[in-house]
């Protein structure tokens, strides 16, 4: 947020950076463009180490094929929000069950 831009652009990051809840921003390949910091909180790790990462590396082990299946089929340039709860899903520390 260094550079001069539309103020309204600003307002939205302003609120994806303030947010009390997790927010993550995945591009079209899978990699990992903005993490708030509640998000890099819950699973344990810094925002820097997530940016450029592939999603995949937040989804257990048993999940990634049916995530990746599902991203395959969603067709190009498709959006959607995903809300998932984080019981059971592990962070860069532990299992969290």
């Amino acid at each position: 947020m260094t550079q001069a831009s539309d103020p309204k652009t600003e307002i939205y990051r302003l609120a994806l950076h303030t947010a009390p809840i997790g927010i993550m921003v995945v591009g079209d390949r899978g990699d990992i463009q903005y993490v708030n910091q509640p998000l890099a909180d819950m699973f344990g790790y810094n925002v820097e180490d997530l940016l450029g990462k592939p999603v995949e590396i937040l989804i257990p082990e048993p999940f990634v094929a049916a995530h990746r299946h599902h991203v395959e089929n969603a067709g190009g340039g498709a959006r959607f929000v995903i809300r998932l709860p984080i019981a059971g899903w592990k962070n860069s520390k532990e299992e969290h069950l």
